[in-house]
């Protein structure tokens, strides 16, 4: 099996580099042939238009386009134009707009595109900057603090949402001293978010204490929303949950619906069934969230449709609705599938656009002659077209190895799958020496084990334990783990990664019940936390990606059914 697989990334790696080298040649010959064509002519007119543009300008435009959701790819690359202008010979004003045209590709990546890594390095570039020239932006520190609050919504725990706060916090503060009161309402209205969330009542004492004393009729909607949220946050402190209701109600009702204010109305109607589920309220708590679903798929907000989608699922498996359950899970994991490929789309429609941007300030002013452009992109093609064609010839002959070496691995799986070895292998183990169990027990006890391990539904959560195994086995923790090393020869977690990838291996062939689930859906459906360790441990058990298995049971099914 090592041998095996070594040889797959063996494989691998030669199908890397051949691309390369062939994707290398093809775009050397497609820069001559435009250096011929004249790819100056051929150029965006938007591009054109916005070179003339001063920083200022670009800055604001790549604003606007940023706060028009159907506009955010203009946005992006008109920023990228902008930030792509940085350089030490700059003045520390110039800089400083460069520093803001990064914080309008954070925003991009996270409220649009909803990819957080590009963000990150956007916020760490202009960080570095803002080092540079001794410099606080209240808009920086906003966007980390949105950054490290989506990694806690997203599971990051509560590292991420108290990082989160202190770069909210931080963006308060800054907001105050530059008078930037749209700023600061942002951040005070997030700070109440993480501080319920961490369960920190009196980490805003401070900052209310600044806020209500503003006198701020710049956009007095948002800093009476804040408010009202502020006194429904310390009414739930209080136990009024009733009131917190109330007050959550008037915010939901309180903002025009339109793009700038839509995600205040989400806010609103998703607290109101948050405490409302506290309550027992399910109806009531289901209303509101169908509405903010209503909303944010009106608005095309993906972030806000996974939360929503994730918290029905809560309240409607409380319900026992198990049909709604299990429709708005499936939708939950969709959402978030979707996302990560909405993320992918966005870096390479930014890389292509940086790449044309390169081209267009380094392309050569004088144009090469005809004959010789000619002659060289034939010669290049040419050769392009032995090169592929060799690799091709290649690639055939490994991929058709590939495929039967998988399709071996995918006929052991289901042996596998019909027969579980539970037959115990004998091991004599100094780590137990002070073991009163005799061999006897040592076989009943792991007997059991497996029968658990092959029977119960249990293994498939998320929370099952050794411990708990112990007890639905009869014994204790300790006798439990020194059978499990002795006999099956390897830890708990392995011993349960086994059954739950056969488990796994049983749903991925029955198409027709679970034909519809993504990778994800089946690692959390057998316990995996994470779908990285599922697909590990289904690679490490089968030799098999999750992907790879599926598309040969795909194959077999296909070829049944002719």
């Amino acid at each position: 099996m090592q041998q095996f697989t070594q040889n797959i990334c063996n494989f691998a790696v030669m199908r890397r580099k051949a691309i390369q080298i062939v994707s290398i040649i093809f775009m050397i010959t497609l820069m001559l042939l435009w250096s011929k064509t004249g790819y100056a002519g051929s150029q965006p007119h938007t591009f054109s238009v916005w070179k003339t543009f001063d920083s200022e300008k670009l800055l604001n435009t790549s604003r606007h386009y940023a706060n028009t959701p159907s506009m955010s790819d203009s946005a992006l690359l008109c920023a990228s134009m902008l930030t792509e202008r940085y350089s030490k010979q700059l003045s520390e004003d110039e800089k400083k707009i460069i520093v803001r045209g990064y914080t309008v590709k954070a925003y991009v990546y996270l409220f649009r595109y909803y990819d957080l890594s590009r963000a990150y390095e956007s916020l760490l570039r202009a960080s570095a900057i803002c080092q540079e020239i001794h410099y606080e932006l209240s808009t920086l520190y906003m966007d980390y603090g949105h950054l490290f609050s989506s990694i806690g919504e997203q599971g990051g725990g509560n590292d991420a949402l108290r990082k989160a706060l202190y770069y909210i916090k931080k963006a308060f503060h800054t907001a105050l001293a530059e008078k930037n009161y749209n700023t600061l309402n942002t951040a005070f209205g997030n700070a109440i978010s993480i501080a319920w969330e961490l369960n920190q009542p009196h980490s805003l004492d401070k900052e209310w204490n600044i806020f209500r004393k503003l006198k701020n009729n710049d956009k007095p909607e948002y800093t009476k929303f804040n408010l009202l949220y502020y006194e429904a946050y310390q009414q739930i402190q209080k136990g009024n949950l009733t009131a917190a209701i109330a007050l959550f109600d008037k915010q939901s009702k309180m903002m025009p619906d339109d793009d700038s204010h839509v995600r205040y109305t989400a806010v609103g109607l998703f607290n109101m069934a948050k405490i409302q589920q506290q309550m027992k309220e399910y109806d009531a708590a289901l209303i509101n969230l169908h509405k903010a679903e209503a909303l944010a798929t009106r608005y095309g907000m993906k972030d806000v449709s996974i939360q929503i989608y994730y918290e029905i699922w809560q309240v409607v498996r409380l319900m026992g609705d198990g049909q709604a359950a299990e429709k708005y899970h499936s939708k939950y994991l969709s959402a978030k599938e979707e996302m990560l490929n909405y993320q992918q789309v966005a870096g390479l429609k930014e890389l292509s656009f940086m790449d044309n941007l390169r081209k267009q300030n380094d392309r050569i002013a004088e144009e090469r002659t005809e004959k010789m452009t000619i002659q060289i992109a034939a010669s290049i093609l040419l050769l392009i077209v032995v090169l592929v064609s060799g690799f091709a010839i290649i690639l055939a002959r490994k991929n058709r190895q590939l495929s039967d070496s998988n399709e071996a691995l995918y006929n052991k799986v289901q042996e596998m799958i019909s027969t579980v070895d539970v037959m115990p292998v004998e091991d004599k183990n100094i780590k137990y020496k002070d073991s009163r169990l005799n061999e006897a027990e040592k076989t009943a006890i792991y007997m059991k084990a497996c029968e658990v391990m092959d029977n119960s539904n249990e293994i498939l959560e998320m929370d099952f334990s050794i411990r708990r195994l112990a007890e639905l086995a009869g014994t204790n923790y300790r006798n439990m783990s020194q059978v499990i090393n002795e006999k099956a020869h390897c830890n708990f977690n392995s011993f349960l990664n086994k059954y739950r990838i056969r488990q796994a291996c049983k749903m991925m062939n029955d198409a027709q019940k679970y034909g519809n689930y993504t990778i994800e859906g089946y690692s959390t459906s057998v316990g995996f936390k994470s779908r990285n360790t599922f697909v590990t441990s289904f690679k490490r058990i089968t030799g098999l990606t999750p992907s790879e298995y599926l598309r040969i049971n795909r194959s077999k099914n296909s070829d049944r059914k002719q």
